[in-house]
């Protein structure tokens, strides 16, 4: 019992350093252009062409972002509980497939997303990591519950999040 409350204890920090860390690492720099500037020089391009946007939408990246993560939930949730096959024994959870998850969600394409939905992506990376290591090194059924109800609580939270954006 007192693990689970030091695991809790570490999953909210874990949190609170996400959040604090990705304030400051996946900001865009403000002197990016956004918007090509226009030919001036005669070059060959016609100057009445429109102007792109160089950066992707907004709601586009937060959909991608969505996209990804809830395929990502989906495959650390049948990691974590496998379902059985006729025949077979009873499949154990995959603590390298959910490592290999959370790896997946720390290299997924981040620039332009709001600084909550970054740390909310990471603070789900580091307890799937997490999850995934107390299964790999076959910890106390308790621990490994303790590790899965934070990865639960931060899947949510990326998704109440993505709900949000969404209908925004």
């Amino acid at each position: 019992m007192k693990l689970r409350k030091i695991l809790l204890i570490g999953a909210a920090g874990v949190i609170a350093t996400a959040c604090a860390a990705e304030q400051d690492h996946h900001d865009p720099p403000d002197d990016l252009p956004h918007v090509a500037a226009p030919d001036t020089h005669g070059s060959g391009s016609n100057a009445s062409e429109p102007q792109h946007d160089t950066q992707r939408p907004p709601q586009i990246v937060h959909e991608r972002a969505c996209g990804a993560f809830i395929a990502i939930d989906k495959l650390a949730d049948d990691a974590t509980t496998p379902k059985p096959d006729p025949g077979k024994p009873t499949p154990q959870p995959n603590g390298s497939t959910l490592i290999g998850l959370a790896s997946a969600l720390q290299t997924m394409d981040r620039q332009g997303l709001s600084k909550v939905m970054n740390a909310a992506l990471t603070a789900h990376a580091y307890a799937l990591t997490n999850l995934g290591a107390l299964i790999n090194h076959g910890a106390s059924k308790d621990d490994i519950d303790s590790m899965a109800t934070v990865a639960d609580t931060t899947s949510s939270i990326v998704h109440a999040l993505c709900d949000a954006e969404q209908h925004m």
